[in-house]
């Protein structure tokens, strides 16, 4: 099995990066690469829950469907990830650190690819997501700040 891991911070504090993972009117914000848009987002945080997530922007839409394995609020959340079109599972596993009382890390770890090209694929996809949540963070802080 093939997996990516992808560790990055971000200037927000670690209850916000953890709710931006979370909460479906903030995942509408930011989550899908530069060339999508999220255009849904449906969360029943709890162990068992199940989320959907659907991205448009080309010809078809892309939607990830999934279960919530553990959650551990501020800290850890981990989930099966699906596309709805394919029969490959994978894991998703998420640990949130806070450096300081406005600043905090993310380790994402997906895993369970059953080859390395899948693997590649979704890293160029989570790096496109983290980029527009980035993004959306520097939005939202110049209108908080303004």
């Amino acid at each position: 099995m093939h997996e990516l891991t992808i560790e990055r911070n971000f200037a927000m504090p670690v209850e916000k990066l953890f709710d931006a993972f979370t909460q479906p009117e903030t995942i509408t914000k930011w989550f899908a690469p530069e060339n999508l848009e999220c255009t849904e987002a449906k969360v029943d945080l709890k162990v068992g829950g199940q989320y959907s997530i659907r991205m448009d922007g080309d010809d078809e839409p892309h939607i990830v469907v999934g279960e919530y394995l553990v959650i551990e609020p501020h800290s850890k959340l981990v989930f099966s990830w699906r596309w709805h079109t394919r029969e490959t599972t994978t894991r998703v596993s998420l640990a949130f650190k806070a450096l300081d009382n406005n600043n905090s890390q993310l380790l994402l770890k997906h895993d369970q690819f059953p080859d390395q090209e899948l693997s590649d694929k979704h890293n160029q996809g989570w790096m496109g997501c983290l980029a527009s949540l980035e993004k959306y963070i520097n939005t939202e802080l110049v209108k908080t700040t303004a």
